[in-house]
């Protein structure tokens, strides 16, 4: 064999170097801060080794392309010390071996193109399909530079015999290439040879293959200088020598190290694979055995790398069994023994045979890694000795095969790494079974040394005891009162625990019910009349779920801690009219009255926490509405104190007529998971959180909250609470910001990634509606792969996921990638702060918790893709924009007859044109009950009444479009609150008229779909 010096040199030192480290691992891992410190050297050393595999199959850059059979190099300017693959599309004759004479005397057949590398099966020439036997020429023209140095090729594989001329010369002969099976000779060499030529290059191949699996050109030919070429060929063989020779030190140590221990068959079994895989790697990868004797037989060569194949694999499973003896069915390796000596046996037969026989015995071996992995799994959970470092070098030896079968394939572009990661495999092993021994040896020292620390101790410990006897004989008996004491406290807790647990598995199971119900009625029936009904009754239950999970996580914030209370200006008068319709409809429903008074004045905006004020008044309301069951309810919001000219407190009252509670359950109902009687959660149901919620809400808000009531007559729920008043100018901000814009549409391309099917379908339909382009990734791998080859403005990332977790993908696209502009989202079901903390040191944007509305997902993608400075925020388009362009079309005809601004209600409303008119009868409903109420209240100038039901119709309506009656109903607010009383019938009147036009609007529609 023909290597430098300095190749060999490099040999020694690398597996002297292994041989040292994997010793010195196994004397120092005594210490447990040096084992943590090997086993973080170990991950950079197995990175090291692959990253170093990969690049080997690169050859360069910036170098002309092949096109239909010539490569143009007269003018590269790069060409003295550089080499490059002859990747492309080469020209091809198919069932014919050319001479370099015919391509010049004008007798070659017609042109045909086939890429190189690749297999003949797949292709087809002149409308035939190709198939793995065959014969034919390649051929490749090349214009050299005039002064040119020697040029070497290194052809790593073609199956599987080929002659390889330049010009007219042959200079590599590899079996000999037949146009039948009988004049066919298979062998395949690695080839490394050099030339001297200062004329155009025709690179002429014949290749045969019959019998052999796969036929063509598989690995690329590399061409370049021949410095270059020596280059690449001396790095290869010393790689390969390296990875040979560590493999076989480590594999001979352990088989040493375990002769004579019989208890150590898991490092003999070990050694044994160890040694068997590296007469693999010697035989396979460079064919040193054909470089140290050219002639010794194909035939033989081919079965012995099959028989190191099958016995390296049998030995593996031997080791596995050994090692988690525990964790793996008995007779596996048996089974396993069995068919790998039968499938031996097949090598004394033709090579057809045993390459067929070989082909179907990658099915057992596949189920055998399943079967491993399972095996690492459980010996993961059991927390066996070695699992995790087993499982990092069993995953990096799978995913080399994995990419060896993909290139094998044609799937991928890269190169045969499987030598580099069966070492790392070996590697990762060795550094097990050290860890074992230096951790049995620690243990062996450390029992000894406490051995002898507890029998010194001992005569001590005697001593004091009888002292530490009499002292707490004299204690005894106080401790066992105060024990008892305790143990009645914690019974009574549990007891209360147990009781809540019990009522919260009603509680969740009861929504899930009705939403598996009506999920199953929806996909069984396909009662498309019903469809929309079911459907709300979904939204409906799970909203009710949602409510019952937020309040036990906000106790759980409440009892860390970590709950933080907002002080931001709102308008507390909208707030108490959306709280008096919703409520007011459900009073209406059980057949209640239902009353909100304001006594005197109060401020219209103020500075607090909207949102818990919101849940007070919820709770406490909507426990007056269930435990009453005939009556009235009434909400008084009053002026209780004005403690200066910026701050006011507010007293909120919840009167009701229901069943009332007895004076002893009064205090308790304020304590968690406790209601008044066990009655009360039979017949009605709750969780008991909602006034537990109530009064810490109020509490961390500087207020009181209490209750008076009476058995049979009613309860009152009240509360205080102390309010900054927002200044003018939070005021006018809050007036501008009181319609929220949502787009209507969003030319954006948004990557999600999200391994849940479901999920994936409501996200694409959310977006999609808004004319985003929806990409999805099932892992954080694929979205990495997609993202090498598409450019996307925003990425959706859901953190738990397999193959590669929302944060490990972040931090992938972060600093690998270099995407540090991009805005991503993460999508998580865990709604504590903390994990939003994770998400943002992860390299994430914000968050958006699960479940979420339509809604919450557009704002967020809306403000990120505003916040991207490489975002064009014209993409975004909204709805008060479109609509002003389409009413630039519109006549004057059209503004009078249409109540409704149907061009707005057909973009937001998706096209549901149907869903949208029973919305609209929902509310010409309510306005019959509610016009009588409002011409009361203007006959009786009372203001306040004026005003709130002017504003609920005012609201309304915009939501729905009917702009006129919107105005109308504006314009009687503020003539209520002028207290204008003489212009208040000339608007009533305008409103009831506008109202009859929508009543007829609705009647219209609905005549032309009947």
């Amino acid at each position: 064999m023909k290597m430098n010096d300095t190749i060999y040199l490099k040999w020694n030192i690398l597996c002297f170097g292994v041989f040292i480290g994997n010793r010195m691992i196994g004397i120092q891992k005594r210490k447990e801060k040096i084992i943590k410190n090997s086993f973080i050297l170990l991950f950079f050393f197995l990175f090291f080794l692959l990253s170093v595999t990969c690049s080997l199959s690169f050859s360069g850059k910036d170098f002309p392309q092949i096109q239909d059979g010539y490569l143009d190099l007269s003018v590269w300017s790069n060409y003295s010390r550089s080499k490059f693959n002859l990747n492309g599309r080469w020209e091809c004759y198919w069932g014919d071996f050319l001479e370099y004479q015919d391509f010049y005397n004008n007798t070659i057949p017609q042109k045909t193109y086939l890429p190189v590398p690749g297999l003949w099966k797949g292709n087809a020439i002149q409308g035939k399909d190709l198939t793995d036997e065959g014969f034919c020429t390649y051929r490749l023209h090349i214009d050299l530079p005039r002064k040119s140095n020697q040029l070497g090729l290194r052809v790593k594989a073609i199956f599987s015999s080929y002659r390889l001329f330049v010009n007219d010369k042959l200079i590599i002969e590899s079996g000999i290439p037949g146009k039948t099976e009988e004049t066919t000779s298979r062998k395949t060499v690695p080839k490394t040879i050099f030339f001297d030529v200062q004329e155009p290059v025709d690179l002429i191949i014949h290749v045969s293959n019959f019998g052999m699996e796969q036929g063509g050109i598989i690995d690329p030919i590399m061409f370049g200088t021949q410095a270059s070429i020596l280059q690449d060929r001396e790095l290869n063989l010393g790689y390969e020598l390296f990875l040979i020779g560590g493999a076989f030190i480590i594999g001979l140590y352990h088989l040493i190290f375990s002769l004579g221990k019989k208890r150590e068959k898991s490092s003999f079994f070990f050694g044994l694979a160890t040694l068997s895989a590296s007469i693999r790697i010697f035989l396979h990868t460079e064919h040193f055995i054909l470089v140290l004797w050219p002639d010794f037989p194909w035939e033989i060569l081919i079965r012995l790398e099959i028989l190191s194949y099958y016995s390296t694999v049998t030995l593996f499973i031997l080791y596995v069994y050994y090692l988690f003896p525990d964790e793996i069915w008995k007779y596996f390796p048996g089974i396993f023994l069995i068919i790998h000596i039968c499938a031996a046996l097949t090598l004394f037969l033709s090579y057809e045979i045993f390459n067929t026989i070989l082909t179907f015995m990658y099915i057992p071996v596949s189920f055998a890694s399943l079967y491993i992995f399972y095996i690492i799994a459980r010996a993961i959970i059991h927390k066996q000795q070695g699992a995790i470092v087993f499982f990092t070098g069993f995953i990096i030896l799978f995913i080399t095969v994995i990419n060896d079968i993909l290139y094998a394939q044609e799937i991928i572009l890269t190169r045969h790494i499987f030598s580099s990661g069966l070492f790392i495999f070996i590697f990762c092993q060795a550094i097990l079974l050290n860890n074992r021994f230096s951790d049995t040896f620690s243990k062996i020292k450390k029992l000894s040394e406490n051995l002898n620390t507890l029998l010194e101790k001992r005569k001590k410990y005697s001593e004091e005891l009888e002292e530490e006897v009499a002292l707490r004989t004299s204690d005894l008996s106080e401790t066992n009162r105060a024990l008892i004491r305790t143990m009645e406290d914690v019974n009574r807790a549990n007891q209360a625990k147990s009781i809540f647990l019990a009522n919260m598995s009603h509680e969740l199971r009861t929504p899930l019910n009705a939403i598996l119900g009506f999920a199953e009625i929806i996909e069984k029936q396909g009662d498309q009349e019903n469809f929309h009904k079911y459907s709300r009754m979904i939204v409906k239950e799970s909203e009710k779920l949602l409510t019952l999970i937020n309040q036990i996580l906000d106790i759980s914030k409440i009892e860390a801690g970590k709950l933080e209370i907002e002080y931001i200006p709102f308008h507390l008068t909208d707030l108490l009219s959306s709280i008096s319709s919703f409520y007011g409809l459900m009073a209406e429903e059980a057949g209640l009255t239902f009353d909100m008074i304001i006594q005197g004045t109060i401020p219209d905006y103020i500075r607090g926490d909207p949102l818990r004020l919101r849940q007070i008044l919820v709770n406490l309301i909507g426990n007056a509405v269930k435990f009453t069951h005939q009556g009235s309810i009434t909400v008084i919001i009053e002026n209780y104190e004005k403690k200066s000219d910026q701050s006011v407190i507010l007293k909120f009252q919840i009167i009701d007529t229901g069943i009332g509670i007895p004076e002893e359950k009064r205090e308790v109902i304020f304590q968690k998971f406790e209601q008044g009687e066990s009655y009360v959660t039979k017949k009605y149901g709750g969780s008991g959180l909602g006034i537990t919620l109530a009064k810490q809400f109020t509490e961390l808000m500087g207020g009181e909250i209490g209750v008076k009531s009476e058995v049979g007559k009613g309860s009152v729920f009240w509360f205080t609470i102390p309010f900054e008043l927002s200044s003018e100018k939070e005021q006018n901000e809050l007036k501008r910001g009181s319609v929220q814009l949502l787009p209507s549409q969003i030319y954006a391309t948004i990557l999600v990634v999200e391994d849940y099917p479901a999920n994936q379908q409501v996200v694409t339909v959310h977006l999609s509606h808004t004319g985003c382009l929806v990409l999805i990734a099932d892992n954080g791998k694929k979205a990495i792969e997609l993202l090498q080859e598409k450019s996307c403005d925003l990425i959706l990332m859901d953190i738990q996921m397999p193959v590669m977790d929302g944060y490990e993908t972040t931090s992938h696209i972060r600093n690998d990638l270099k995407m540090e502009d991009i805005p991503i989202i993460g999508l998580t079901a865990h709604a504590f702060e903390y994990e939003r903390k994770h998400c943002i040191d992860a390299g994430m944007n914000d968050v958006l918790v699960k479940p979420f509305q339509k809604k919450q997902l557009i704002e967020k993608v809306t403000y990120w893709l505003l916040h991207y400075s490489k975002f064009d925020k014209n993409n975004i388009i909204y709805k008060e924009e479109q609509v002003e362009k389409k009413e630039e079309t519109k006549t004057v005809t059209d503004n009078i007859l249409l109540p409704v601004n149907m061009n707005q209600i057909k973009v937001e409303f998706a096209g549901d044109i149907a869903f949208f008119f029973k919305i609209l009868l929902t509310f010409l409903t309510n306005l019959n009950e509610q016009l009588p109420l409002l011409q009361i209240a203007i006959d009786n100038k009372e203001k306040d009444k004026i005003t709130f039901e002017a504003h609920r119709i005012r609201g309304a309506a915009s939501n729905l479009r009917a702009e006129k009656l919107s105005l109308i109903a504006t314009d009687i607010e503020e003539i209520g609150k002028a207290e204008v009383w003489a212009d208040l019938p000339v608007k009533i009147k305008e409103l009831k008229s506008e109202v009859l036009r929508l009543w007829q609007f609705y009647k219209d529609w609905e005549k032309e779909t009947t």
